[in-house]
């Protein structure tokens, strides 16, 4: 910004980008926890449920589940690849169907693969919400 009575004041900044993730979107990550589905828990938050894991192990995990928490309880499209370790993408989609009666302002839908059919190394989950992206998470399969 150049302040002289020579030349006249002009920002160079750039514009924000404008966010265009998903606002319903509360959080995404990798879990081994098993609960019951239908479950409701309350005012209990999802972090104290499903604990977070990034990296799972042939022969002891089960399976790997991706927890997607939504901050309501209405209707969502969810779809995706998961780019395995040598790229290649493996899509999916689930719709969601809206709850009522919900208490907890939140609600948890869950994605699982089977760890012993998935290939060492690093897979990528690309997801989109509702046509937004909702971004990108990992986990490793060893």
């Amino acid at each position: 910004m150049d302040f002289s009575s020579s030349s006249r004041w002009q920002d160079t900044r750039e514009p924000p980008l404008s966010d265009t993730r998903v606002t319903t979107v509360r959080d995404v990550w990798f879990t081994t926890t098993v609960t019951p589905g239908g479950q409701q828990y309350g005012r209990t938050q999802p972090e104290s449920i499903w604990g977070k894991v990034n990296e799972f192990t042939r022969g002891k995990d089960a399976k790997v589940t991706m927890l997607v928490i939504f901050n309501n309880l209405g209707s969502h499209k969810i779809s995706g690849n998961r780019i395995n370790p040598s790229g290649k993408a493996n899509p999916f989609t689930m719709s969601v169907t809206p709850l009522t009666g919900g208490t907890t302002g939140w609600r948890s839908v869950t994605k699982s693969w089977p760890v012993d059919t998935l290939a060492r190394g690093k897979h990528t989950v690309e997801l989109t919400v509702d046509s937004r992206p909702a971004g990108s998470y990992s986990f490793v399969i060893k």
